[in-house]
């Protein structure tokens, strides 16, 4: 997300040098480590081309560095614990250490630094904290005054920490790039000691070796220029750009190359955009430049708010969405700086509509609480979301652009106890499920096949363990961070004419990116060679890939184009729907009043298709899909199967 908003941001820069009046566009330096073609990357990045100066120019200094893989306890102490203790190891046996460690999980940091128990030698760092917090923590590191900080990949990048002695990466880190900009921090002014801890079989399962892993370090770096959500928010800022210019703002400056989709985005900074596109973080007076964020993407960020005795409210740090339904979800424990938080609620501030999460300082270390998720995907039936197909035997793979729903349903605390919002959410308002929407891209795989299409048993089990597999493989392959991929394998709903039918044939491999920015495109074009490298996780451990799904799969890629002879299954029969819930407040059209109405889903009905019936004030209103909207709260759903009228909970949640 970073990167494709850079490459507008250059742009920018360099429009508005021109604008101003420079004699010539700026020029642009630029270094890396882990780059594979830097030149073409630049290009893509700025518009510009460049020259490039070799590794055997490079002069730099470097000192002797030790690489570690440790592997870790299969015992009962958890990885996190297992961190905690080798950091305390170094830091109380040797007096010149300096410990930076790497954690790919934001509440994991702010566990692990607990567990230390150091507050005044030992840190967290991530992102969510606010600006003034950063430099003090990083002007601290710098100075020496602490021993030791555990990190995200926050701190893996642009930070000069030279007398850095001893790095931890707690895991293999989400891209070999990122494992050499952590490996980078160590050893900058004196000799370094870098400690990979990870499971024994961390290296074989890919088929390869510590050795291996380090040493093909170069790899492609991606730019997706296309997400129109990266491209209104950038279209705003270009706009007040040239509005402060007196230049004109319907059309980008001609010295500068721009993306094709561009020019669009622009014409839609004026008035009122595309309701899709609207966020409420761009309201108000904040100029476009400091309201979105360069490593966000059309999505809201939430500010957290602490409420103390006796004390004004005051803002401690941001999150957004996403992030917030993973940690700081509504009666929950949140962590921020080593400090445990209870959720209090999420609200929205009357004069500008920005939202906020309010939570109370626990006493002590409190107990872990984890959140209890679900996701849905959805399949449009508009042609214009399907990008690229494949005609398989049985089946076929296609690019296309789907939605993807989050939703936290409610939190489970260690011991077990178990809270679900649409139980508490009668008592107390302020549990209530909290939802995100996601238009994104995804590589759908579909196999009528019977050791692949099925509800449960086997056949769930093959596209679960394929689905997870070819995510992997695909992440470690083109260096994509794993958390921005998604599979699915259950609640896929495919829209119809008749509503919304749930796959039972189809695995969903997905950017996990609002908007998408072209992550899994690989392996709808080369799928074959995906496959192929599922032979590297057979090794008969909890969650790789069995033997025969492996070999299934490699037989049908093999037959490519050729007619299955095999119907579809038509709509209805035997399967599942996606249904509203009864009881959702929606607004409807009334064909009395001849206006939409507020009301309420009483029940459903299958007359070769679903349709609502709809309370309003009186008057019972007959709807299909995508006739109503939700009013209070967004949609939340059940599944259906007409013949034999079962009714069920979606999975997950």
């Amino acid at each position: 997300i970073f990167g494709s908003n850079a490459a507008y941001l250059m742009r920018r820069l360099t429009s508005a040098s021109l604008v101003c009046g420079a004699a010539e566009a700026p020029r642009f330096i630029a270094a890396t480590a882990t780059i594979q073609t830097p030149d073409e990357h630049l290009e893509k990045l700025t518009g510009r081309c460049f020259s490039i100066i070799g590794e055997e120019r490079n002069g730099s200094p470097r000192f002797h560095r030790d690489l570690y893989h440790m592997p870790m306890s299969s015992g009962r102490t958890s990885a996190e614990d297992q961190l905690a203790q080798l950091v305390l190891g170094i830091i109380d046996n040797d007096d010149e250490a300096q410990v930076i460690a790497f954690h790919d999980s934001r509440m994991g940091v702010e566990r692990i630094v607990q567990r230390i128990n150091r507050k005044e030698s030992v840190l967290p760092y991530r992102s969510g904290y606010l600006a003034q917090d950063r430099r003090a923590m990083e002007e601290k590191l710098r100075n020496n005054t602490i021993r030791g900080v555990i990190a995200t990949s926050a701190l893996e990048l642009g930070i000069d920490m030279p007398d850095l002695n001893y790095g931890i990466q707690l895991n293999l880190p989400p891209s070999r790039k990122q494992f050499h900009q952590r490996l980078g921090r160590v050893g900058r002014s004196k000799p370094g000691v870098f400690v990979l801890l990870a499971r024994q079989n961390q290296f074989s399962n890919y088929g390869e070796t510590l050795q291996d892993y380090y040493d093909n370090s170069v790899e492609p770096s991606h730019l997706y220029l296309d997400n129109e959500y990266i491209n209104y928010q950038q279209a705003l800022c270009l706009k007040d750009e040239l509005e402060r210019n007196r230049r004109d703002t319907r059309t980008p400056p001609s010295h500068i190359t721009w993306p094709s989709l561009f020019p669009d985005s622009l014409r839609n900074a004026h008035g009122r955009p595309p309701r899709h596109l609207q966020n409420p973080s761009m309201m108000g007076d904040t100029p476009p430049q400091i309201a979105n964020s360069l490593r966000s993407c059309g999505e809201e960020t939430l500010q957290i708010i602490i409420l103390e005795e006796g004390q004004p409210e005051r803002n401690i740090g941001q999150i957004n969405i996403h992030a917030a339904l993973n940690e700081a979800y509504p009666g929950g424990v949140y962590r921020h700086q080593g400090v445990s938080y209870h959720v209090v609620e999420w609200g929205r501030r009357r004069e500008n509509r920005k939202g906020f999460i309010r939570v109370r300082e626990l006493s002590g270390t409190a107990k872990r609480t984890d959140p209890m998720l679900r996701q849905m995907a959805t399949l449009f039936h508009d042609p214009t979301m399907t990008m690229r197909r494949r005609e398989m035997a049985a089946g076929d793979v296609t690019e296309r652009r789907i939605m993807i729903t989050e939703s936290v349903e409610g939190f489970e605390s260690k011991d077990g106890q178990r809270v679900r919002y649409r139980d508490e959410s009668r008592k107390d308002p302020r549990l209530s499920r909290k939802q995100r929407e996601i238009p994104t891209t995804a590589v759908q795989i579909r196999i009528s096949k019977p050791w692949f299409a099925g509800g449960s048993g086997d056949p769930w089990q093959a596209r679960h363990q394929i689905a997870q597999a070819l995510g992997l493989h695909l992440g470690y392959q083109r260096s994509i961070a794993l958390p921005d991929i998604g599979y699915r394998v259950e609640n896929i709903f495919q829209e119809t004419p008749q509503g919304f039918v749930e796959l039972e044939d189809s695995i969903l491999v997905h950017d996990n990116i609002h908007g998408g920015l072209g992550l899994v495109s690989d392996l709808q074009q080369n799928l074959d060679r995906y496959v192929r490298n599922l032979v590297a996780d057979i090794s008969g451990e909890p969650g790789t890939v069995y033997p025969q799904h492996v070999e299934a799969m490699i037989r049908w890629v093999e037959r490519e184009g050729r007619p299955s002879g095999e119907p579809p299954a038509p709509p209805g029969c035997g399967r599942y729907w996606r249904i509203i819930r009864p009881g959702t407040e929606v607004s409807a059209y009334s064909p009395q009043r001849n206006e939409v109405v507020p009301g309420e889903v009483t029940g459903y009905e299958w007359r070769d298709r679903i349709i609502y019936l709809v309370d309003a004030g009186g008057e019972t209103i007959e709807a299909r899909d995508g006739e109503l909207t939700p009013l209070k709260a967004p949609f939340n759903w059940l599944i259906w199967k007409p013949q034999e009228n079962v009714l069920q909970e979606l999975q997950g949640g």
